[in-house]
């Protein structure tokens, strides 16, 4: 078995250098994980390898849509590549039934950085923005 937390640890300390083959022992062991991959894309979003990041982030959408963390860092890795549409996608299915306070304010963060990134301009209240309530009832209600 691979220890997951483990490699978590150690790129909490700054070592993903160390993590990353952990990681990957994981994966291949384990290919249907969610949580593995989203820490695996997660750690390549980390350091700037989004090119990276992406295919360990989509497939852990794929197989773990119910997390909405791995849907964060969906979206946060599109938005760092200027996808705007797939950022803000992303962002909004991370609001999952459960979803606390904090990630779901992050979660609007997320979409009006789409909106304002995207349009370059920041002109008073953006149409089309959600409140929290409203991404709350969203993940409510799917």
């Amino acid at each position: 078995m691979v220890d997951r937390p483990h490699s978590r640890a150690l790129w909490r300390r700054g070592l993903w250098q160390e993590a990353e083959p952990i990681l990957r022992r994981a994966i291949e062991l384990n290919p249907s994980d969610g949580l593995t991959q989203i820490i695996m894309g997660s750690l390549y979003s980390f350091y700037g390898t989004i090119d990276d990041a992406l295919p360990y982030l989509q497939r852990a959408v794929e197989l773990a849509p119910h997390i909405g963390f791995g849907w964060l860092a969906l979206g946060d890795a599109h938005l760092s590549q200027l996808r705007f549409a797939e950022a803000r996608y992303a962002f909004t299915r991370a609001a999952v039934p459960g979803s606390q306070p904090l990630v779901l304010s992050r979660i609007q963060g997320g979409i009006l950085a789409t909106i304002v990134m995207d349009t370059r301009t920041l002109p008073g209240p953006i149409e089309g923005t959600l409140t929290v309530e409203q991404i709350r009832l969203a993940a409510a209600n799917p």
